[in-house]
């Protein structure tokens, strides 16, 4: 990575001497120590001024283009291309190519950075991997349509197919997108119900901008509603649930963080006990449920029966499939 620092060297001495130097000045002032040093280094250079360094008459200089506006005078330093280049690379990788169109402007920048700043540049993607798993499709100009309405804050309108099949047309001024646990939502304001809803993308289809006035809610009723939670967690809480812990569950859980206002006590035998506030319980038993015998529910008793149930209602169904082989 020396070739990026002296290459940056080079480019800020030239913008501070417009009338241009000669390689052994440009030598003798970044102290670069040889011809092969400087060539080098003026290679990635002219890489990242997009070939704006050239000689004239025995003298380099750097065209104006790269130095006109301070956006342009800004360099970034070898961690923090590494940096972006990382960042580029996960959000790339998001559930499937999704986010491609999303990031493509800024793709070939990135790649020419690549080429400077990384070793082995063809392997890079390989170095970095996300592993989507159990993410629902959805349609690709729906994401972008919404990106571009939060950020131009416009009302859009679109039929929206619950989980049950039940259709409605909804009318929104979209707030935010999130990703929660490998899918995308939208949190936004809806007209038609006047208060603020969570929509799951892949329930969204014939989307278009509406000409309807933007509405922006009270950021105390975003944050109370949105701030703290999200899935499971979605809503003011209704209740806490206090959940033990144990054997590997118990492990994993001092490491986990289920909500961002969890407690996690320890208990003398090794067990731990999470008091996690909630609003809906579906997800919640779901999760709980994941650790078999290794989490048990304390309280609310309302919570423990919806456990309770749930578990009966599923061993009834192997019994019935037992009897019958």
């Amino acid at each position: 990575m020396k070739s990026t620092t002296d290459a940056e060297k080079i480019i800020n001495l030239l913008i501070k001497n417009p009338n241009g130097l000669k390689k052994d000045q440009i030598i003798r002032k970044t102290a670069l120590g040889s011809d092969a040093s400087f060539y080098r280094a003026l290679r990635t250079a002219k890489s990242m001024t997009n070939n704006g360094i050239f000689c004239n008459h025995g003298k380099y200089y750097i065209s104006e283009d790269c130095y006109s506006s301070e956006e342009n005078h800004l360099l970034l330093h070898d961690d923090e291309l590494i940096a972006l280049i990382s960042v580029y690379h996960i959000i790339s990788g998001m559930t499937s190519d999704i986010l491609h169109q999303v990031v493509e402007p800024i793709r070939d920048k990135i790649s020419k950075l690549v080429n400077i700043s990384v070793k082995n540049p063809s392997k890079w993607v390989e170095k970095i991997r996300i592993l989507d798993s159990h993410y629902r499709k959805f349609e690709k100009s729906v994401f972008l349509k919404i990106a571009q309405a939060i950020a131009r804050e416009r009302v859009i309108k679109f039929t929206y197919t619950d989980h049950s099949g039940n259709q409605s047309s909804r009318t929104v001024s979209p707030q935010q997108l999130v990703r929660y646990k490998d899918n995308w939502y939208l949190d936004g304001w809806c007209h038609n119900k006047e208060d603020l809803r969570i929509f799951s993308l892949d329930c969204i289809t014939e989307l278009k901008f509406d000409n309807m006035k933007y509405f922006t809610p009270n950021d105390s009723i975003i944050r109370e509603i949105y701030g703290t939670s999200y899935g499971i967690f979605s809503g003011i809480p209704t209740g806490t649930a206090k959940i033990k812990l144990s054997g590997n569950a118990a492990r994993y859980a001092l490491r986990e963080v289920w909500h961002p206002k969890q407690k996690t006590i320890r208990m003398g035998n090794g067990d731990i006990l999470l008091e996690i506030p909630f609003n809906k319980t579906p997800e919640l038993i779901g999760s709980i449920l994941f650790w078999g015998e290794e989490a048990q529910v304390l309280s609310p008793a309302s919570l423990r029966d919806e456990i309770t149930s749930c578990i009966k209602n599923m061993l009834s169904i192997y019994q019935i499939k037992s009897a019958e082989q």
